[in-house]
């Protein structure tokens, strides 16, 4: 799955020109994946999964895939004085031309045990999401092919094909395979055909579609 920032959309750069284009691409070649949509969304009305306290509500996991380009380490940064050293001196201007943030201006976040941590200034949204109790970060993941210590990792044992490599690390992402470059199905695509069959009359198309490009993930 892919996503677009406004820097990419044009026009403005406002979500509604981004939406127009949408619109405007289902006249062409996107009308089959309207349809596919549509059939989707009967077939889930057969099985609706009901929400706590109600009946026949419908939910939904929606997943962001982001194709590269956010600094997560900046994201979310450590702000306790110790740790935020540690980072200062990783990230400092000599060895990462000043990626480092300042720690007056990070947008300080509590966790459960009290420890603290500060998010990019340019996330107040997300921010605000977090103090409401609508948002939760799951930091420190990543492929492995199995649990490995520091020796394993320095004698190479065992581990996900072509680490540090932006491709190769998005093909890890979307088909679940780190430990190979073959794999031509995502962990999308696998889920919806254990969910769905199409080979019976009442599920003709997959519930996965993608509207941009040939997604991996959705294969």
């Amino acid at each position: 799955m892919k996503t677009t920032t406004h820097s990419q959309l044009g026009g403005g750069n406002t979500r509604r020109n981004f939406i127009q284009q949408c619109t405007a691409m289902a006249g062409s070649g996107v009308s089959a994946s309207i349809l596919q949509l549509k059939m989707a969304q009967s077939l889930l009305a057969q099985q609706p999964i009901a929400r706590q306290g109600t009946s026949g509500d419908y939910r939904a996991l929606v997943c962001l895939y982001l194709d590269g380009g956010n600094d997560s380490f900046n994201m979310l940064a450590p702000y306790e004085a110790d740790e935020y050293d540690d980072y200062l001196e990783i990230r400092s201007p000599q060895t990462q031309n000043g990626l480092a943030l300042d720690r007056d201006e990070m947008l300080v976040i509590g966790s459960t045990s009290g420890r603290r941590f500060g998010m990019h200034p340019a996330t107040s949204e997300l921010h605000q999401l977090y103090n409401q109790g609508d948002l939760a970060f799951v930091a420190n993941v990543g492929s492995l092919v199995e649990p490995v210590n520091q020796g394993d990792y320095q004698s190479g044992n065992n581990l996900p094909l072509g680490l540090f490599s932006h491709s190769d690390l998005k093909r890890h992402w979307q088909t679940s395979m780190p430990q190979s470059r073959s794999a031509i199905t995502g962990w999308g695509g696998r889920t919806a055909d254990i969910l769905t069959d199409p080979s019976q009359a009442s599920n003709p198309i997959s519930m996965s579609i993608s509207i941009n490009d040939v997604t991996q993930f959705l294969t």
